[in-house]
């Protein structure tokens, strides 16, 4: 449910770097999942910047990719190692520890999402779309992000 994400949890415990992969671009992740991430992502040049703790970047704020809004950065004990990047989008009102971590930190609920699980007119890329058939849309908007 990105779009209506509020903001990016990360592990109080885990580890993060910050990694230049070229092209002006920084990725910030658990060092742990560096190497999955990098080889998710296709990228093979890339250097480690620093480590960052992440109870350092609490508070914080970064810039929504798609949304004109920026998300917090929080801290949550849900975040995992699984998989991914060690940092998870936050959507208080899609998803029990959402909420739960979006109420510790004063976030809205917030559901662009009418009756028939379509987006609302709040959504400007994908209104009116079923929120699972917008999936590639949205996947396509990051991209051009």
């Amino acid at each position: 449910m990105l779009p209506a994400n509020l903001a990016i949890a990360l592990h109080p415990d885990f580890e993060y770097v910050a990694v230049d992969v070229g092209n002006n671009e920084v990725f910030i992740l658990a060092r742990e999942l560096m190497e999955y991430g990098m080889q998710t992502f296709g990228i093979s040049d890339y250097a480690v910047m620093v480590e960052i703790d992440p109870k350092s970047l609490e508070h914080k704020r970064s810039r929504h990719p798609m949304v004109d809004r920026d998300s917090i950065i929080i801290l949550g004990d849900h975040v995992t190692l699984e998989a991914g990047t060690g940092c998870v989008h936050t959507a208080p009102g899609h998803g029990r520890e959402d909420y739960e971590v979006g109420l510790e930190y004063g976030l809205e609920v917030y559901s662009p999402v009418d009756d028939n699980g379509c987006f609302t007119d709040e959504v400007e890329f994908f209104k009116g779309q079923f929120v699972f058939d917008a999936n590639e849309n949205i996947n396509n908007k990051l991209m051009t992000s």
